[in-house]
């Protein structure tokens, strides 16, 4: 089919979840009056994600980069996984130019591109931390959440440019990137003193997953604090 099904996989991903419908459908099921095959919207998205990639390479970069635009955020974040699986590095240079873009939706859609294909640049990292300062935060969420794959990749060798955004974000107002931050955090393996004592302090974060991704860092990043991390938690 080639690039004939894109109207319907565009489709497919658009596909939203309507409760009414389940709910009926499982009364029918139960009644066992009739046999039906249904598939649930969120069934259909993730089959739809799955032909996008498979189809990106005929569809080719600049197709797929006008779709990282498109309205819907799985078209978009099923594009941004299309370009990760283009040979290496086309899909991947262009989610980091991506980065860049005036649309909070495209670089948000591009953080999540990034940790797919299996191939992670290390000159992202540096862009992605930045990232962390950004205005949008589902652009500082995705890329907290990105950071986590990446700096367990590169552990020991993460940017103190990096390390240093990151543990600025250790007091973003959203409890999801100081979450994912403080666990970047630990896997970058990092020793230095000002890193252990940020995470130190994020031990008090009002947030419990915060203070549990901290204690967690913590240990991580050197296993002789475990002893010192048990004394931090709160009654």
């Amino acid at each position: 089919m080639g690039t004939n099904c894109l109207p319907f996989v565009l489709s497919e991903l658009q596909c939203s979840d309507n409760k009414p419908v389940e709910w009926l459908m499982q009364l029918v099921r139960r009644a066992r009056i009739v046999r039906i095959q249904y598939d649930p919207p969120w069934f259909r998205r993730d089959r739809a994600r799955a032909a996008l990639k498979a189809i990106g390479p005929i569809l080719g970069k600049t197709r797929l980069l006008e779709l990282m635009a498109h309205r819907s955020q799985s078209v978009r974040e099923a594009a941004a996984d299309a370009l990760a699986q283009l040979p290496v590095p086309e899909g991947q240079e262009a989610l980091l130019d991506c980065l860049g873009s005036t649309d909070a939706r495209v670089r948000a859609a591009a953080t999540v591109g990034l940790r797919s294909g299996g191939y992670f640049p290390h000159r992202a990292i540096e862009l992605l931390a930045q990232a962390l300062a950004d205005a949008d935060a589902g652009v500082r969420i995705a890329a907290a959440d990105s950071l986590v794959d990446y700096c367990r990749v590169y552990a020991g060798s993460v940017p103190a440019a990096a390390l240093s955004n990151l543990v600025r974000s250790l007091e973003d107002p959203d409890p999801g990137v100081r979450r994912c931050s403080a666990t970047a955090l630990g896997l970058t393996k990092a020793q230095d003193a000002w890193v252990i004592a940020a995470l130190t302090a994020a031990t008090n974060d009002p947030d419990p997953q915060v203070r549990d991704s901290a204690r967690a860092a913590l240990i991580n990043t050197s296993p002789d604090m475990s002893p010192r991390t048990t004394e931090m938690r709160q009654p």
